[in-house]
């Protein structure tokens, strides 16, 4: 059996309750084995999660206009979620599977697209939710200007 505890000190514990043993993890530490897990490249979820939620919230909860709301660190959508993995909002409110969730969801767009693990405008706005809008052509910009800069 597995516990998580966290604080805001980008630190998580997994602890193992039948040893009395923690091991702790660190946001980067999650963020790199989930993108390596799912081979996906190591920046590319990192980077939408960093525009989705630039002050890196874990509770932060948004409302969409159209109903579904986006949830934790990573601004995980409940229906997305619902629908390709089922999970609720709460669960979405734990810091690992809202990371989890986000690298699932992100290789599901890549996926559909038969894309290599570089994000692209169609997988990014995919995740975001697909239109041809300027915000979202705005924001697929600012996703890949975070790529850019993470990768260097």
């Amino acid at each position: 059996f597995t516990l998580m505890a966290y604080d805001n000190s980008l630190e998580f514990r997994v602890i193992n309750t039948n040893t009395n043993k923690a091991h702790v993890k660190t946001r980067n530490e999650l963020f790199n084995m989930y993108a390596d897990s799912f081979k996906l490249n190591r920046g590319y979820v990192k980077s939408i999660c960093k525009k989705e939620n630039p002050r890196e919230d874990i509770n932060a909860i948004n409302k969409n206009k159209n109903g579904p709301i986006d949830v934790g660190l990573c601004q995980v959508n409940s229906k997305t979620a619902k629908e390709l993995l089922k999970l609720e909002p709460k669960q979405l409110q734990d810091v690992e599977t809202n990371i989890y969730a986000a690298h699932k969801i992100a290789r599901h767009k890549v996926d559909s697209f038969k894309n290599t693990n570089k994000p692209d405008d169609n997988v990014v706005r995919r995740y975001n939710g697909y239109d041809k809008s300027a915000s979202n052509k705005n924001y697929t910009r600012d996703v890949l200007n975070i790529w850019a800069v993470t990768t260097e």
